[in-house]
């Protein structure tokens, strides 16, 4: 699959499919989309973007599909509604989505996916808008891995990829990648607040812990939250920032837990 002669669906045109369609514009891609709202594509339009009014006319026109969707619902409903993705696609096409969603949901649907013939890649991205600007994202891919080796070139236009197993392990990775950032975030501001009761200027704190090793790019990127949550009505919680990945591994371990019992029944079952 040439590079940029392949056309692009982009199902999800928010903060990060948005962005991500802009780059593939930019590289001289053709560019096809979707979103709810018509107005989170206008400045798009002006760039090339190629407009189409449901997720099955975006998947009949492209060669590879992008989703960016915010939860399993979503990924479900354009996946299943009668004007959906698997209502339009065929065995030519390749479905990226790049959500962070469950793996038992991108796995069942990726299973219909395969049903038709067609190859679908869970590729979840650490990382947020400014690193989709830049071409800078960390992506995990999971699924068959001759479908990556065709779209790899298309993924590096976002950043760099890596294959890292079958359908669903690619956002198993993200969600391990999410619950460090969760406990890294936690400490930073258990450790602030100790270092302004201790009556050290919060601003100063930050500076000079951002600055040490502990400073990594996340809470560079991030430091700023906790100082605007004490200052600013209605801004981020810290204490917000760790609550997906944190019931997405109490989802992980509930999920562990079941099929270990699964596993033990089977085994103490008379045969």
């Amino acid at each position: 699959m040439a590079t940029t002669t392949a056309k692009i669906g982009v199902v999800g045109l928010g903060h990060m499919g948005g962005n991500m369609a802009a780059r593939f514009l930019a590289a001289g891609y053709t560019v096809y989309g979707e979103s709810r709202d018509r107005g989170d594509a206008d400045d798009l339009l002006h760039k090339g973007l190629e407009w189409r009014d449901t997720p099955r006319e975006v998947v009949e026109a492209a060669d590879v599909l992008i989703t960016s969707v915010p939860n399993d619902d979503v990924l479900e409903s354009v996946a299943s509604w009668p004007d959906g993705i698997l209502a339009g696609l065929t065995e030519s096409v390749i479905w990226i989505d790049m959500s962070t969603v469950s793996p038992r949901v991108s796995r069942e649907v990726a299973k219909r996916v395969q049903d038709q013939g067609a190859a679908m890649l869970d590729a979840p991205v650490s990382g947020s808008v400014p690193q989709v600007q830049t071409g800078t994202l960390t992506i995990m891919v999971g699924g068959d891995e001759q479908a990556y080796a065709k779209v790899e070139p298309i993924l590096r236009e976002l950043g760099t990829p890596t294959h890292i197993g079958e359908n669903g392990q690619g956002l198993v990775l993200k969600l391990a990648i999410n619950i460090s950032l969760a406990v890294q975030m936690l400490a930073f501001a258990e450790g602030l607040v100790l270092a302004e009761r201790s009556g050290i200027d919060p601003k100063l704190a930050v500076e000079v812990m951002t600055g040490s090793p502990i400073g990594s790019p996340m809470l560079k990127a991030r430091a700023d939250l906790v100082l605007d949550y004490r200052t600013r009505p209605g801004s981020i919680s810290p204490c917000r920032l760790p609550q997906r990945p944190i019931s997405c591994s109490r989802w992980r371990a509930r999920s562990a837990t079941s099929t270990a019992t699964s596993r033990r029944s089977t085994r103490s079952s008379p045969t």
